[in-house]
């Protein structure tokens, strides 16, 4: 007698999908939330602020805001640069970068051109024509970060956070010469990463003691470990066995409760410990728990799990898709009306400062981040799955069905059960490897 079995795994694949690209968008939400309360001190300055307790940590967090998204950056880039060489050859990750440069650049540079506007009409700009100028320039050619290291009293306050760009374009800019190079040699790749970690930690345990924590904020070399774990993670993924990597049994979604528990206590710790934890101990555990949670992301999850749907949740998902506009945006708009309403209360100034913020993201994410995420979309080849105005779908992954499972039979004799399953493929990241990363963001 042969009997018959059916399973299926607990979701439909394009809900897992769905699920592992909403929470890698809602992770960065989480960031971007920590970055803007860090900044909240221009409107409403520390020492009127009253005492939180470990609260206080959520308003004193913007670097750890900034390794989170150093982490799922490397992931998701090297993910796409890695199927871009593989699908399309040598044109294929350089394709991928200029379109990630030109999304990037063209809200920079919208901010850059409104920036220099204000600096002329505005009497209360403090900074002079030379400084905004110069700063300008360096914010355009992604070197700011190394120009406020060397001109800190010149560089416009305004515009300091955007250090971060100039760090991850010109770590990307080497990445993309190592994918080219060593696309089809992963495991060199993945030795590469794996040295160049620790090397990376120790140095800016270095530089910290030796020229304070200032220059380890600012130099490439110290703030690319959060990009390397990323990367690590990416080429990693797609070395695993299949059983591993594919396996829907496997408690992916609580190696995400677990590091998320590990960023919130990180956070909360920030209270209790300045700046140079960060770049020590507490930096090197925040940045293994995002690799850890970015890893976890990778394999097919369960919507159930209460980490996941928080992170999966529609709203933090869209701080996240819109995070690259807020990250532009927030400051200076927080120093422009700081400037011009010194007599205002904290409260109220703050909470203008975020409606007026909300009101911009809102019009930039609609007139020009879409826009142009349709026009990069239509440079060079459409990878399969992609919609005319770049918004991916939630595409269902192609099943595969295994192989007839031996069960003991009644009679005691093995029988070939045919099973009815959906093992996810995991490269269905690849298919929208321009739309990713930070500054190009999954949405429905």
């Amino acid at each position: 007698m042969t009997s018959t079995a059916h399973t299926s795994p607990p979701t439909p694949p394009a809900a897992a999908v769905g699920t592992r690209l909403a929470l890698l968008d809602g992770f960065r939400g989480l960031a971007i939330v920590l970055v803007v309360l860090s900044h909240l001190g221009k409107v409403w300055p520390e020492q009127l602020r009253p005492d939180l307790g470990p609260l206080d940590g959520f308003f004193l967090a913007g670097s750890v805001g900034v390794t989170m998204f150093l982490v799922v950056g490397g992931y998701l880039v090297t993910r796409g640069l890695l199927a871009a060489r593989l699908r399309d050859g040598v044109r294929g990750p350089v394709r991928s970068f200029g379109r990630r440069l030109v999304r990037i650049s063209l809200q920079v540079y919208l901010l850059l051109g409104v920036v220099a506007v204000v600096a002329e009409l505005d009497p209360t700009d403090p900074n002079s024509r030379a400084a905004t100028n110069s700063s300008i320039l360096a914010v355009g050619t992604y070197w700011w970060n190394d120009y406020v290291r060397l001109n800190a009293l010149d560089a416009r306050s305004d515009l300091g956070p955007l250090y971060y760009l100039s760090i991850e374009v010109q770590f990307y800019a080497v990445l993309l010469l190592l994918v080219l190079v060593l696309a089809r040699h992963r495991r060199v790749l993945l030795a590469l990463l794996a040295v160049a970690i620790p090397v990376v930690t120790v140095w800016r345990w270095y530089v910290y003691d030796t020229q304070g924590w200032f220059a380890a904020s600012l130099m490439t070399t110290t703030r690319m470990d959060g990009l390397l774990y990323g990367a690590l993670v990416a080429v990693a993924v797609d070395l695993l066995p299949g059983r591993i990597r594919d396996d829907p049994r496997r408690q992916s979604a609580a190696l995400v409760g677990g590091a998320l528990l590990v960023v919130g206590g990180v956070v909360v710790s920030c209270a209790f410990y300045d700046i140079g934890a960060y770049f020590k101990v507490q930096g090197i555990a925040l940045t293994v728990a995002c690799a850890l949670l970015v890893l976890g992301s990778a394999t097919p999850l369960d919507p159930r799990a209460y980490a996941v749907r928080v992170l999966s949740g529609r709203r933090l998902a869209w701080l996240g898709a819109a995070s690259l506009t807020i990250f532009v945006w927030h400051v200076p708009i927080f120093e422009l009306l700081m400037r011009h309403t010194p007599s205002w209360s904290p409260a109220v100034r703050t909470v203008v400062a975020l409606a007026l913020l909300a009101g911009v993201v809102v019009l930039v994410e609609r007139w020009v981040a879409r826009p142009v995420g349709r026009m990069t979309g239509r440079l060079g080849p459409t990878p399969a799955g992609h919609r005319p105005d770049n918004r991916p779908r939630r595409l269902a992954v192609r099943p595969v069905s295994p192989p007839p499972m031996p069960v003991r039979g009644p009679t005691g004799t093995d029988a070939a059960v045919p099973v009815t399953a959906t093992v996810p493929r995991t490269d269905e990241l690849d298919l929208w490897d321009d739309d990713l990363d930070w500054d190009g963001p999954v949405r429905d």
